[in-house]
């Protein structure tokens, strides 16, 4: 069976399996759809309210403000957040061109005078407080502008004294706000009341979701990673869980946003979807169990709000340091996470040193070939004795006619005699669309990739060749917008000397089909990332190198011992 045989069915049987896992990991639920805003919540009814009086306790003046913005800054992000419900309005990633050339900034976090607003907010929910919720306005103590090296700090306090709120803001150098609240109840009487926090994103259409990458509302509860796609949250309306030490935020291609909860209390976490003003509303909300709190005393709680773009490196550290389980899954590497993360960091290395993605993909498919050339080798060497034996295979095909089983029991006589082992020519190809599914998800989905160049018309490593063969690669004055690149026509002549190595199949109408292969893969490989078609280009550049040097140190082996 020739290399290039082996490689089809492996592509077919891997893109088999991942859809299989796909379907069998999909969250079918009845079908509800909420109509208006889902940002007010009714504490939960978990526990009973203990009412006990102390007379020493004093209620306080409720607190009068007015809904100001506050900005906040660090190196990588710029925002607002306004006072009331402290809800972030703006969040500007400063690192990161809205597109490839473009002066304009990503726009993450936007809700005033945006077409689709996506926002964070956070706060307590007090049964007939009418000024707790999303509708407290917090009073402004101190800190100007909330930096990495100034904290914001805010209070808040109900209609009637009962309840007064502390809240201290803290911004780190990178993504992650710090919300800790200091919660203290006035009154002579036990007071209950709920911690919540929600991310609300809005669109106007829902973008194609590719099955490689999630793109929708997930969090971890329970230890287990949770994703449902934006298209399927629309059919289900509705998806509900608890946990505690969980946390859950909304997944983009490069950027997302999560809050982490404190891990003292259970959370009731929350994922919806519903139409309003001609837009498709996701929210992901997340509501804590009752917390009394005994007259005069307080309490204490730590919240983490992450929002800002997929860097591996820091979202690692941040699992790290914060204890985030599971935070690194918010990077989607997929199911063959231990082999895409490996890769991913090999590119990175190669990176360091070449400070060019192409180059790197081209060091990481060297690299590799060095690593598979034991296996490799024993691959080729096979198909060697195989093509030698070609004449004698025809033979047995010629003499047996129609007679399948025949024509297989012969052929399995004359491997064993000639100590051949087919299936040894399977293994190194089944390795490489392991790899090459792994490369394939570094270059969608990790933010390092984001409009990273080759050399001349490559621009950007993440999108298909730009050139096309219809009007020879530029040279006529016409697009017609077919992309049939340069690379992909490498890579066609590529498999082309490829198989010329092989031994063709006995069967003339399997022939005549393998032969057609390399320009079907034209037309496949040209809507691929050019990254790709770089690395399979190379890869396939060095594996013809390879083996026509162990295919002729084998024949003239196997001529010795005739």
């Amino acid at each position: 069976m020739g290399e290039t045989k082996n490689l089809i069915v492996a592509i077919f049987l891997s893109v088999a399996v991942i859809f299989t896992w796909e379907i069998y990991n999909a969250k079918n639920a009845p079908v509800k759809h909420q109509e208006e805003e889902s940002n007010n919540f009714e504490p939960n009814q978990g526990q009973e309210q203990s009412w006990k009086r102390n007379e020493k306790a004093q209620p306080v003046q409720p607190t009068k403000s007015i809904a100001k913005d506050i900005t906040f800054e660090n190196d990588k992000i710029s925002g607002v957040i306004n006072l009331k419900a402290l809800r972030i309005t703006e969040l500007v990633l400063k690192n990161y061109d809205a597109e490839k050339g473009s002066e304009d900034k990503v726009r993450f976090l936007q809700s005033k005078d945006s077409k689709t607003p996506y926002f964070a907010e956070s706060g307590w929910q007090i049964n007939n407080i009418d000024n707790s919720g999303n509708k407290a306005i917090w009073e402004h103590i101190s800190g100007n502008k909330l930096t990495s090296s100034q904290d914001l700090k805010l209070r808040w306090v109900a209609n009637n004294g009962s309840i007064e709120i502390i809240r201290t803001v803290s911004l780190d150098d990178n993504y992650m706000f710090e919300i800790n609240d200091t919660v203290t109840n006035h009154a002579s009487f036990d007071i209950t009341l709920n911690q919540y926090a929600l991310l609300n994103s809005s669109k106007d259409t829902i973008e194609k979701q590719f099955y490689i990458l999630h793109e929708g509302p997930f969090g971890m509860f329970n230890d287990t990673l949770y994703e449902i796609k934006y298209d399927k949250l629309v059919k289900t309306g509705k998806v509900n869980h608890a946990s505690q030490n969980g946390w859950a935020g909304i997944s983009d291609k490069y950027w997302f946003t999560a809050f982490i909860p404190d891990t003292k209390q259970n959370f009731n976490y929350r994922f919806t979807s519903y139409n309003k003003d001609d837009l498709t509303k996701f929210q992901t909300d997340l509501q804590s169990d009752d917390i009394i709190i005994p007259a005069g005393l307080s309490y204490s709680s730590k919240n983490l709000l992450f929002a800002g773009a997929k860097e591996i490196k820091l979202i690692d550290q941040y699992e790290e340091s914060h204890n985030i389980h599971l935070f690194d899954r918010s990077i989607d590497f997929g199911i063959l996470y231990f082999l895409t993360k490996p890769i991913y960091l090999l590119l990175k290395v190669f990176y360091t040193f070449f400070n060019n993605f192409g180059v790197a993909i081209i060091a990481l498919t060297i690299f590799i070939r060095f690593l598979m050339y034991p296996l490799a080798s024993k691959s080729f060497r096979e198909i060697s004795k195989i093509k030698a034996i070609q004449p004698e295979l025809m033979k047995v095909r010629e003499v047996y006619g129609d007679d399948k089983m025949r024509i297989q029991r012969e052929v399995m006589s004359l491997y064993k005699a000639h100590k051949i082992k087919p299936m040894m020519g399977c293994l190194p190809v089944l390795v490489q669309v392991f790899i090459f599914f792994s490369l394939y998800k570094v270059l969608f989905v990790t933010i390092d990739m984001r409009h990273a160049p080759f050399f001349g018309w490559i621009t950007d490593l993440t999108q298909p060749d730009p050139t096309s063969l219809i009007n020879l690669f530029g040279l006529l004055p016409f697009d017609l917008g077919i992309p049939f690149g340069v690379w992909p026509c490498l890579l066609c002549i590529t498999m082309i000397l490829q198989q010329k190595l092989n031994p063709a199949p006995a069967d003339p109408m399997q022939a005549k089909m393998m032969k057609f292969l390399p320009y079907l893969f034209v037309v496949l490989f040209a809507g691929f990332p050019a990254g790709l078609v770089i690395y399979w280009t190379f890869n396939n550049s060095f594996s013809i190198v390879q083996q026509y040097l162990i295919m002729k140190k084998t024949e003239k082996a196997i001529q010795k011992t005739r």
